[in-house]
């Protein structure tokens, strides 16, 4: 190719690349986005209680997550809602496929969700089947 044709060829890929760039709108002044990140479920659907000092408290699980995800999303409603993978393992994904964990994210109001190590526990056929019981997109790179 000669020099001549490779400079129109440069340009040719380049001017519709600087168009892009001229024309396309600009991000909103302030504009900003929260990413709501909740992990590690591990199948626990409920929380665990600790009696301590003759008073009980109850943490984790996904009811009290599902809480603390609904405040946070009333007060930022354009926030993004994800779950960072294992949100199953254990005798709950062996037996019933992730059925509960999955209906109970997607009325958490979770968006998306990624793939930990413990989906893969036992086997693509058994992820392939619980994600079947999902309406939550998967991210995967």
């Amino acid at each position: 190719m000669t020099h001549f044709k490779q400079r129109i060829l440069s340009r040719t890929l380049l001017l519709p690349l600087f168009l892009f760039f001229l024309l396309a709108p600009s991000p909103a002044a302030g504009a900003r986005i929260s990413v709501l990140f909740l992990g590690d479920l591990h199948s626990q659907l409920l929380p665990v209680s600790l009696k301590t000092n003759k008073t009980t408290v109850f943490f984790g699980g996904l009811v009290h997550g599902a809480g603390l995800l609904a405040k946070e999303k009333a007060a930022e409603p354009d926030s993004l809602i994800l779950q960072g993978g294992d949100a199953v393992s254990g005798i709950t994904w062996l037996h019933f496929s992730g059925e509960p964990e999955f209906s109970a994210l997607a009325a958490a109001g979770v968006q998306a969700m990624l793939l930990g190590n413990h989906e893969f526990n036992y086997g693509p056929e058994h992820l392939k089947r619980g994600l079947s019981f999902s309406s939550i997109p998967v991210l995967s790179s």
